[in-house]
């Protein structure tokens, strides 16, 4: 009965539940539609750090490789750019749409390898919080099995909260001052009123053409400019190439989105011929002259490709999802826990 927003939504609030290590209300989003009347927009929900941030001691947690914690949490943007698409394009309410989830979280979902696979990966950092570890491990020491039957409480009746007093609760009412609290308590900088002053800001997607299709990618600082700098590459190139599964073409994609990473990282930090967030990269000149530096056989050298140091990657943290609807409307999202900085 609803759009591919609202399934969007509904999907997103799910996985937060059953994807603990790729999604979820602790975590950031951003979502790209394109409408049925030809219409697009991007919603950013990029999270900015908390004001009471101490930029030295996130330095040292960076320099020490050791970016989790208290002090490394932002604040969260999940839950407002789902509940400001649902608003502004949706057409189901809130609660239903929560209701999926909160299924999930009460009759609980099976383990899957991925997710013991993540807690293994994470488990000294999981074991050292009194709080985490009963949420992730078994009975708070054990790593589940494939298959296993995991309910989620206290995620539960955060849902149940959501559901009956709106985004508002976590934001500026009861659940904001346990985060607070909480935060305080630990160390870590986020505050209430982090929590109350975020808004989801909608931003103008990037167009562009492949060949004959359109192409709406997600702009700074969303990795849509990356996307649209390989496919441009790749147009210099035969189409009936790329069209086999042949090492040719797997080293062609692999060497445009290398330049196009090294070029969109050049952006990032205004280093080379273009100032700091210039898109001149995405221009159909340059990528002509960039996939010049591809030939057979051989691996562009990163002194040709001028790559920046010290350049932080997302980590694994992180959770695609696609929706399409009956009437043309299709959603494109992208939500992780981790926000390089």
């Amino acid at each position: 009965g609803g759009n591919a927003i609202d399934a969007a939504v509904a999907t997103a609030l799910a996985l937060g539940i059953s994807d603990p290590g790729g999604s979820g209300l602790g975590g950031m989003t951003y979502m790209l539609i394109s409408f049925a009347d030809g219409g697009a927009v991007a919603i950013d929900g990029s999270t900015p750090a908390p004001l009471a941030s101490d930029p030295q001691k996130l330095l040292a947690l960076k320099e020490a490789e050791q970016p989790f914690g208290y002090a490394a949490v932002s604040v969260p943007t999940t839950l407002a750019t789902l509940e400001h698409a649902r608003v502004r394009f949706g057409t189901m309410e809130l609660s239903r749409l929560l209701a999926p989830a909160i299924e999930i979280a009460e009759d609980g979902y099976r383990l899957s390898p991925n997710s013991i696979a993540w807690a293994r990966g994470y488990l000294d950092e999981i074991l050292a919080s009194r709080y985490m570890r009963f949420l992730v491990l078994d009975e708070g020491a054990r790593l589940g099995q494939p298959g296993q039957l995991f309910c989620r409480p206290d995620l539960l009746e955060t849902y149940r909260q959501i559901a009956s007093h709106g985004p508002e609760i976590f934001y500026r009412g009861a659940i904001a001052d346990r985060i607070a609290a909480d935060m305080a308590e630990n160390g870590g900088f986020l505050r209430k009123g982090d929590l109350a002053l975020y808004r989801a800001a909608e931003m103008r997607p990037i167009h562009a053409r492949y060949r004959d299709a359109e192409i709406i990618a997600f702009p700074p600082p969303g990795g849509g400019p990356e996307v649209v700098a390989a496919l441009k590459i790749l147009g210099n190139f035969p189409g009936s190439t790329l069209a086999e599964p042949t090492v040719e073409r797997l080293h062609l994609l692999i060497e445009a989105y290398r330049i196009a990473n090294a070029d969109n990282q050049r952006s990032v930090m205004g280093t080379g011929r273009y100032p700091i967030g210039s898109l001149a990269f995405l221009s159909d000149e340059h990528a002509r002259q960039r996939a010049d530096l591809v030939a057979p056989g051989r691996a562009i050298p990163e002194s040709e490709l001028h790559i920046s140091a010290g350049i932080s990657v997302m980590g694994e943290f992180t959770t695609h999802l696609s929706v399409a609807d009956r009437h043309g409307n299709v959603v494109s999202m992208t939500q992780t826990l981790c926000r390089q900085y």
